[in-house]
């Protein structure tokens, strides 16, 4: 059959048609013929050439790569990080503002387009929509370490934005733009302490492995993210199969000289291309203003402080009126610096009163001892029509957990660059606003949300059962109820204790809690003189102390952690000396979890759906799903089984 031609193909010659331009309404023809004269005047482009700057090194088995001054120019420090055939850009920006806030405002953006993969994204307009979970998790990587490193009272616009240009799918990049973002803070003009490095740690067989691929991190039973400076631990990041504490130290030991291979090739390159440190405005009390508003509050805070029977609630009230006493002095002077700075100068007094009693007295706010968990609560299936639910309360704090099974076809699909293609098992960390009596707003994907979520989620995946024993999509949610210290810790045994009451046969009980550090610097040298580490933080102390190291797992070892820090660093020693008080603590809270459900609901007394397994042969399989599929489509409406 002879096909129609089409008008604009076809191959008949065209016609020199005359034009007439907008401006100047000559031909097409007489233009053609000026612009060949001007052509012929027109000077050649030259060839720009791009001044880059390089650092090649080791780390492991993998050859690094660091480049700048290619992209990214105008960037106040960019840098380009090579593993492979894996490159991640990270930039960083900043704004010279009057420095008036009491906080830093530091943004970290991390995203993974599908372009990296030469990937069109599987969405309606084709293109990249708002941040994923794990470009979320990712950005926790990498501001994370660097927050502590900016001096005191900086408080300058910084935006970090990390993209990954390419992937083979066999390195992730989530290290990889944490170690491209702190070259790139090296290069710039901000003040910051740097430089510092970070590295991830895999096990297989009991040998440790410096940046193990996707295929052999599938294997490992430990995937430990280590970030430190020449000589200070900055950031823990943990998931694994029940690693014993010893286990754990020989991990961390290992990987601080690993990580510290990084650091040199930084200065290195800041020497070659680096810029010259801008003088940034500081937002820092005078000495006369700190010491007439520590005179003022200090005594009236002791005595909030002393006093154990104040409640959470009852003790920030009686703050808050300290802090409107001490403002109605200053406003009665005329003290417009005090009055600017009176919020961070009674925190700085709060943290010296906390600090001074616990290190000298052995005694905390609410009059615990320093090793001493707070009281427990635990309570399961008090929602019956749910497949699984459970309360735990430690102290004020309080989380309900709630279990729902779905069929292996409801598994969460991921679009990331690297990893699974789905996940059957899922808890999602919500922090409502009245669980501290606040009014909010509920909004998106919340960043700490997502981390606490994430943290709980890994401290409980070491202990599923296998997906041939147990192929059900599991979804826990963790509604925070009451928040004073560590809901995430709260989430981990509330979900263990909730997967039981579902049926889920767990391994063991996995339980959680956070650990403190209170310590005193020489301010001349930054050396820790003395500390005291605590057990189970509450809220106030999360706030007033050096680190909040929260540590998950059960009986036999170790399944997450995650470490974060105030100060420019903590020395290893001293975080390695947490685990055994967090060992004895978690075996607290497993007892009386274990008190309350041990083993899993049997299948008589739980409402959760089953999963039958029937076998056909092709022609009955023919018959029962029907001409396109219709009858199969009837049965499910009618049963309402789920693929």
């Amino acid at each position: 059959m002879a096909s129609k031609a089409i008008p604009l193909l076809s191959t008949k010659p065209w016609r020199r048609i005359k034009l007439r331009t907008i401006c100047g309404g000559h031909s097409s023809a007489n233009a053609s013929s000026s612009s060949a004269v001007a052509n012929s005047e027109t000077a050649v482009a030259g060839n720009k050439i791009l001044e880059t700057h390089t650092e090649e090194f080791d780390v492991g088995s993998r050859k690094i790569t660091l480049e700048t001054g290619k992209l990214a120019r105008f960037a106040n420090g960019a840098v380009i990080l090579a593993m492979e055939e894996t490159k991640v850009l990270s930039t960083v920006s900043s704004d010279m503002c009057d420095g008036t806030r009491d906080f830093l405002p530091l943004t970290v953006d991390y995203q993974e387009k599908q372009f990296a993969q030469g990937l069109i994204p599987n969405t309606l307009m084709r293109r990249e929509g708002a941040p994923k979970e794990r470009e979320l998790l990712c950005g926790r990587i990498i501001d994370r370490p660097i927050r502590p490193l900016f001096p005191a009272g900086f408080y300058h616009d910084v935006q970090v934005m990390a993209s990954v240009l390419s992937s083979d799918g066999r390195q992730d990049p989530d290290v990889m733009a944490a170690n491209a973002t702190y070259a790139a803070l090296m290069l710039s003009d901000i003040q910051w302490g740097g430089p510092i490095g970070v590295i991830r740690i895999g096990r297989i067989g009991g040998q440790f492995i410096d940046n193990p691929s996707m295929d052999e991190l599938s294997l490992c039973d430990l995937n430990l993210v280590y970030a430190c400076t020449k000589d200070k631990t900055l950031m823990i990041d943990v998931q694994a199969r029940e690693i014993s504490e010893k286990d754990l130290k020989a991990a961390l030991r290992l990987a601080h000289p690993e990580a510290g291979k990084y650091l040199d090739p930084q200065i290195r390159l800041a020497a070659k291309a680096g810029k010259q440190k801008r003088e940034y405005k500081l937002s820092l009390v005078s000495k006369e203003t700190y010491e007439k508003i520590r005179s003022l509050a200090k005594a009236p805070i002791e005595t909030v402080f002393t006093d154990p029977t104040y409640g959470k609630f009852e003790r920030g009230e009686a703050l808050d009126n300290i802090m409107q006493d001490v403002k109605k002095a200053l406003e009665e002077e005329c003290d417009e610096e005090g009055l600017n700075f009176l919020s961070k100068t009674i925190d700085t007094v709060r943290k010296q009163v906390v600090r001074k009693r616990i290190i000298g007295e052995g005694l905390r706010v609410d009059g615990r001892r320093l090793d001493e968990v707070r009281p427990l609560y635990c309570e399961v299936g008090n929602l019956t029509v749910l497949h699984g639910s459970a309360i735990f309360s430690r102290g004020d704090t309080q989380v309900l957990c709630t279990v729902t099974l779905g069929a292996p076809g409801e598994a969460q699909r991921l679009e990331s660059l690297v990893g699974p293609p789905s996940k059957r098992f899922m808890l999602h960390y919500s922090f409502p606003p009245f669980c501290i009596n606040e009014v909010g707003k509920r909004v998106g994907l919340n960043r700490r949300e997502v981390g606490h979520g994430t943290l709980a989620e890994k401290a409980l995946l070491a202990v599923l059962p296998p997906e041939d024993n147990c192929p059900y999509t599991v979804r826990i949610n963790a509604e925070v109820m009451a928040s004073d210290g560590s809901t995430s810790m709260a989430s981990v045994c509330a979900g263990s204790m909730a997967l039981m009451d579902a049926g889920i046969p767990l391994k063991e009980h996995v339980a959680g809690l956070s650990m403190g550090l209170i310590s005193d610097i020489d301010p001349s040298t930054g050396a820790i003189t003395d500390y005291r580490i605590l057990t189970d933080i509450l809220g106030l102390e999360d706030h007033l102390e050096d680190m909040d190291f929260k540590i998950a797992g059960t009986r036999n070892g170790i399944t997450a952690i995650q470490l974060d820090i105030k100060p420019a660093g903590i020395p290893l020693d001293i975080i390695c000396q947490c685990l055994e008080p967090a060992y004895k603590g978690r075996l607290q809270i497993l007892n009386h979890m274990d008190g309350e459900i041990n083993v899993p609901r049997t299948q008589e007394c739980r409402s959760s759906p089953q999963i039958l397994t029937l076998e056909y042969s092709n022609d009955v399989i023919r018959r029962l799903i029907g001409p396109l599929g219709t009858l199969k489509r009837k049965i499910e409406e009618e049963t309402g089984v789920i693929k």
